[in-house]
């Protein structure tokens, strides 16, 4: 039996990629959005992501380098180097950390 929480990440999952589709399209010459258009869009896709992550204690890559400070290069260079533990994968493009981990980090930098 499938839960409640399982179906609503599926909806999140397919919406996201509707999304995505919907942005290539757009911004590859065979459609034609405005700029309004393709804010929506991100807004939706930035709206998917925060509901996906919502109530579990997570974030995303880019809450994760506001918290740290640092570039996306940088963190991605830190978990390769075994500084930040290995990301949550949520969804097939779509990568999570514990909020923890990120905060136990923030801390560690605070005391070098």
């Amino acid at each position: 039996m499938i839960t409640q929480e399982k179906k609503k990440n599926n909806a999140i999952k397919r919406l996201v990629h509707e999304l995505k589709e919907a942005i290539i399209f757009a911004t590859s010459g065979c459609g034609s959005a405005t700029a309004e258009q393709i804010d929506l869009m991100a807004s939706s896709i930035k709206n998917a992501r925060e509901m996906m992550c919502k109530n579990d204690n997570t974030v995303d890559v880019f809450e994760a380098c506001e918290m740290l400070g640092v570039s996306k290069p940088t963190l991605y260079n830190w978990i390769h180097r075994g500084w930040l533990p290995k990301p949550i994968k949520k969804h097939e493009t779509s990568i999570f950390f514990n909020k923890a981990d990120i905060e136990k980090a923030k801390e560690h930098l605070k005391d070098t």
